[in-house]
């Protein structure tokens, strides 16, 4: 499948056609639409009389947070206080919408088959976050989809730039879904985080926890998020109580994002500080030390329970953890922002300042520019999948002004370097401790991209069989024990490079434990 475009961008082409003088037969109605593109809010709707068909997906426009909290207010400068509104998609509305109206896209992004439903509860219902929950006293999971809840702050305005503006986006996905990550992420809502009010993030969490309840029960709710009863004449209330989907219910099992988003909108422990997990109770300092990831080290003895959690005064009082349907234990620290975006771009970025600025024999830009050249070769000879695509034409590419080292890159360009810079460091590197110690860094990093290919989610494996997984946690045990020691000495030596800051080993901690 192509990438998807508007239907003003339809309408565009096919007026481009038009005037090429070209066949005049579809894309002459089409032209048309929106009086020939001057009207470009109407195309969509002049589209649909066009093929004489209305839309069966919900409007999620038509809701409103003073009704129904489809919409959260949020302060808009300008505009009527009682008009501070932003449309949410309510995920169990798209959830039944799809069931009922699009079959193909429920089959593909929500259920493509119970053999794969089966298969990830016999991997995940033994998971620690299920103490407690309903789910445990479930006979069956045969209807139950796991679900996974998505938040980040994205770059929309000039992105790159040091104006760039952000809005905070969350999406929900179905885990046994399939597709592109464009086509599994289903969107909610997009805000800029500015423009937040006080109440704004408490309204929207008391929201999401409704409309996962509702996923939950398998049934459209008789209440808002606030408890006051839709009217019994509105669409709401005219389906309340009626199943969402012929008894298919969902289940939120992972809520991810990056740190930032944790600690900013949900409330949790910021990386920062003296203690800084909400999944056990590690301390900068003492017994619970986070500086150790030995298997003995004593803050893997002191991970959350729910219950404990929940009795623990300074927990997070975000709406959505305060119910036994949706434990801190469903926050998932995943590996893109943990490792790909995290610490092995502070790993390559040390590596690329070592080499071109202490081993090899030119200024660090033509050292950088021969090392460019070594990884474009290597990863066309290789085939890499997704090979790194930045132009490393200037030091700034690895290297910051008053911060460590990290090479800029997209996770999937960083997740496929592991065997190029390895190559590159056996290649350019000079013998010596660093060069072993740094040499072994990189191949258990290797290691870890062998053994998650060697279980692939695209084939339906959902968990790491025993085996496989005690493997995986042996090989970054050791990783982060170097980690740590080789950042340890760096520093000792007043060299600024392999990171040994709180937040990258927050991000080895998430990984190890």
């Amino acid at each position: 499948m192509g990438p998807a475009i508007t239907t003003a961008q339809v309408q565009a082409i096919s007026l481009a056609a038009l005037h090429d003088a070209r066949e005049r037969t579809v894309s002459d109605l089409v032209a048309k639409l929106g009086t020939s593109g001057q009207h470009s809010n109407n195309v969509n709707r002049d589209l649909m009389r066009l093929v004489g068909q209305e839309p069966l997906m919900y409007n999620p426009s038509r809701t409103t947070l003073r009704k129904d909290a489809s919409e959260v207010p949020v302060p808009i400068d300008g505009v009527p206080s009682d008009e501070h509104a932003y449309t949410i998609s309510l995920p169990h509305e798209l959830f039944s919408s799809l069931y009922h109206n699009y079959k193909a896209a429920w089959k593909q992004v929500i259920m493509p088959g119970q053999a794969s439903l089966d298969r990830f509860w016999q991997s995940a219902r033994g998971l620690p976050q299920w103490q407690g929950h309903p789910l445990a006293s479930e006979p069956s999971l045969s209807k139950i989809i796991p679900l996974s809840l998505h938040g980040d702050e994205t770059p929309v305005l000039a992105k790159g730039k040091i104006w760039s503006s952000s809005a905070l986006v969350m999406s929900w996905a179905s885990l046994v879904g399939s597709g592109s990550t464009k086509q599994s992420q289903l969107y909610i809502w997009a805000a800029w985080h500015k423009s937040f009010s006080s109440q704004t993030n408490d309204d929207l969490w008391s929201l999401l926890l409704r409309t996962f309840e509702s996923l939950w029960s398998g049934i459209f709710p008789k209440a808002d998020w606030r408890g006051y009863d839709f009217d019994p004449d509105s669409p709401e209330g005219q389906r309340a109580g009626q199943y969402l989907a012929d008894g298919w219910r969902g289940v939120l099992v992972a809520s991810c994002g990056d740190l930032d988003y944790m600690a900013q909108f949900q409330g949790l422990p910021r990386w920062n500080s003296n203690s800084p997990c909400c999944l056990c109770q590690c301390h900068k300092r003492g017994d619970l030390s986070w500086h150790c990831f030995s298997d003995d080290a004593q803050w893997r003895t002191s991970l959350w329970t729910p219950a404990a959690w929940k009795a623990w005064p300074d927990r997070s009082m975000n709406k959505m953890f305060q119910k036994d349907l949706c434990s801190v234990l469903v926050v998932h620290f995943d590996l893109m922002h943990c490792r790909y975006l995290g610490y092995l771009q502070q790993l390559y970025g040390s590596v690329f300042w070592i080499l071109c600025e202490e081993m090899m024999q030119a200024t660090p830009g033509e050292n950088l520019h021969e090392l460019w050249g070594f990884l474009k070769t290597y990863q066309s000879t290789h085939k890499v999948h997704s090979p790194y695509s930045q132009r490393l034409n200037k030091v700034s590419m690895y290297k910051k002004q008053k911060d460590y080292p990290k090479l800029r890159g997209k996770a999937a360009e960083i997740k496929d370097m592991a065997a190029a810079v390895r190559a590159m460091w056996a290649h350019f590197g000079v013998p010596g401790q660093d060069f072993q110690e740094i040499g072994l860094l990189l191949d258990l990093t290797c290691k870890f991209e062998e053994i998650l290919e060697e279980w692939p989610i695209a084939q339906g494996y959902f968990c790491l069989p025993a085996e496989a997984a005690d493997r995986l946690k042996a090989n970054h045990r050791d990783f982060a024990c170097l980690y740590v020691m080789v950042g340890d000495r760096f520093q000792s030596e007043g060299r600024r490079a392999f990171n040994p800051t709180k937040w990258s080993r927050r991000c080895l901690a998430g990984v190890a434990s």
